[in-house]
């Protein structure tokens, strides 16, 4: 039914983001980044020959860094995406929204982390990315001398409040402004950063069971995957502590949601103490198990040099996923592939960048560690 009645009003923003996928990097676009001597030409050849024109059409020729060709980059695609933004309504619209809330997040934690370790205003933009930028972070910074009243603006007048009041309920004992900063103050940014995801895809997943029927297939498999992946990754991480400090981490951080949720939710909570234990639950799913298969076990002394690292693999799997939601029609989930497929394209620009700047050998494996976001034939 929903390919009679998709188009209506989603049609045309889905055709626009699925004419944006023609301009995603091939390989024979990488392959010509790799023989560039300098950042100069990486920035003239991504204007000339890519969908980058006028990107930097303000920037100074002379002083072309890898940050700003990122920063560049990052405005390009922040931009396509309020386009869509400006041409989606109703249900689209706010699920638009939701692309944008881990960004949010990214953003708040990284403006908080760094008021409190007294960045310069410089160094706090630097690290926020356009498509999590909304009014609330900016007024943060004017609120640096009084920490109680930058915690109070989150709280109150940031569109992911509720998540952060989540992070309080339950805690009887922050009931003044002082005890909330407090709470803030102890918690690690990645840990503040992973806990407010969290609450992100529940409260998503959620708002996607009520999408038609091929936009809800398609996301819900798309967000269990990235719920079991936090997952994995919070096991992985957390065999080093104690078995106490263990079981909170993990209660505080493990997602109510994913494949492995509620079946394996209690043995990663209480029981899952060694590397062979996540490996036997990964077993679910061939994709999990060629992941923990091939990476090194956390609690040994030496880890092989040329090992591939958890978030690598995970990546790699994330982008396999998202290549294929182009597959079907009236499908809301192309528009979270192409901001993933667009977000690693820039990773691997990036990384080129790193490589041209410290000038690697053209021997070294660096050059080959990107990961290819659409075929030739595609």
């Amino acid at each position: 039914m929903e390919l009679c009645t998709f188009a209506i009003e989603d049609g045309f923003p889905e055709a626009l983001v699925r004419g944006q996928k023609l301009v995603l990097l091939k390989d024979v676009h990488y392959e010509h980044l790799k023989t560039l001597p300098n950042l100069a030409e990486v920035k003239s050849y991504l204007e000339e020959e890519c969908d980058y024109a006028d990107v930097w059409e303000n920037s100074n020729v002379l002083n072309v860094t890898d940050t700003s060709i990122k920063r560049g980059l990052e405005k390009r695609v922040a931009d396509e995406f309020e386009f869509f933004e400006k041409n989606s309504v109703g249900t689209l619209h706010k699920f638009l929204w939701y692309l944008r809330v881990p960004y949010m997040i990214d953003n708040t934690v990284s403006m908080i982390e760094g008021i409190r370790n007294h960045k310069k205003e410089h160094d706090l933009d630097a690290n926020l990315n356009p498509l999590g930028i909304y009014p609330e972070p900016r007024n943060l910074k004017s609120e640096k001398e009084d920490p109680n009243v930058l915690y109070e603006t989150v709280l109150v007048e940031s569109p992911l409040c509720d998540y952060f009041l989540r992070l309080l309920e339950g805690n009887t004992a922050y009931t003044k402004m002082e005890q909330i900063g407090g709470f803030f103050q102890e918690k690690h940014a990645e840990v503040l950063r992973s806990v407010l995801k969290k609450f992100w895809i529940e409260d998503f997943i959620q708002f996607c069971e009520g999408l038609n029927g091929i936009s809800a297939d398609n996301m819900i498999h798309l967000l269990k995957t990235e719920a079991d992946f936090m997952t994995i990754n919070v096991i992985y991480n957390t065999f080093k502590d104690e078995k106490k400090q263990r079981e909170e981490q993990r209660k505080f951080l493990l997602p109510a949601c994913g494949y492995f949720y509620p079946d394996c939710h209690y043995h990663f909570l209480k029981e899952c103490d060694t590397f062979d234990d996540l490996k036997a639950k990964c077993a679910i799913s061939k994709r999990y198990q060629d992941i923990v298969d091939n990476i090194p076990d956390p609690t040994q002394e030496s880890v092989p040099t040329n090992a591939p690292s958890i978030d690598d693999l995970m990546m790699k799997e994330r982008i396999r996923l998202h290549r294929i939601t182009y597959d079907e029609q009236a499908n809301y989930s192309v528009f979270m592939s192409y901001l993933e497929l667009r977000n690693q394209e820039i990773k691997n620009i990036d990384w080129l960048c790193s490589c041209i700047t410290t000038k690697l050998d053209k021997g070294n494996a660096a050059w080959k560690k990107i990961i290819q976001t659409i075929s030739e034939e595609s």
